[in-house]
């Protein structure tokens, strides 16, 4: 899965924002590459820290599910840097792959 993503670099953690509409489940430890806008042909790999159980609205108006993920190794990006972060998320029928967005559509239209 590619989501689109701003993050912040904590030291060695950086924050991204997975949209409502995009949720998967991610488990503590799983991969993410990070391929940032500057230097789009180079992934930075890391590691999931922490997942927020509880969606919040960022000053966008948009419901997000906040991920902090750490370095597999230091690097020297500055803060604020935005990008784009590939989730690694476990494996799916290629059913569910393909009817995910429907069934969500339908699920937010009856209000199940």
């Amino acid at each position: 899965f590619f989501f689109f993503f701003f993050f912040f670099f904590f030291f060695f953690f950086f924050l991204f924002f997975l949209p409502v509409s995009d949720a998967i489940a991610l488990k503590q430890g799983a991969a993410v590459s990070l391929f940032l806008d500057g230097d789009p042909l180079h992934a930075v790999a890391a590691t999931i820290d922490r997942v927020s159980y509880r969606p919040s609205l960022t000053p966008d108006k948009q419901m997000v599910f906040k991920i902090a993920a750490k370095f597999n190794q230091p690097v020297d990006h500055r803060i604020g840097l935005r990008g784009t972060a590939r989730l690694q998320g476990d494996s799916v029928t290629l059913g569910f792959y393909l009817f995910r967005r429907p069934m969500a559509f339908v699920r937010q239209k009856i209000g199940y």
